[in-house]
């Protein structure tokens, strides 16, 4: 689950964040990422 202190340009790619020691494991949705990046290139 993503926290509501994560910029909504992230969240959009993310499926949720995870504390480890001294770092944040961002699990991102890689299908989302990928089609977003299409979309631009297709638009430029």
């Amino acid at each position: 689950q993503n926290p509501a202190t994560l910029d909504p340009r992230w969240r959009e790619f993310s499926d949720g964040i995870f504390r480890l020691d001294k770092k944040l494991l961002v699990i991102l949705d890689v299908t989302r990422l990928l089609d977003f990046t299409s979309s631009i290139k297709q638009a430029g």
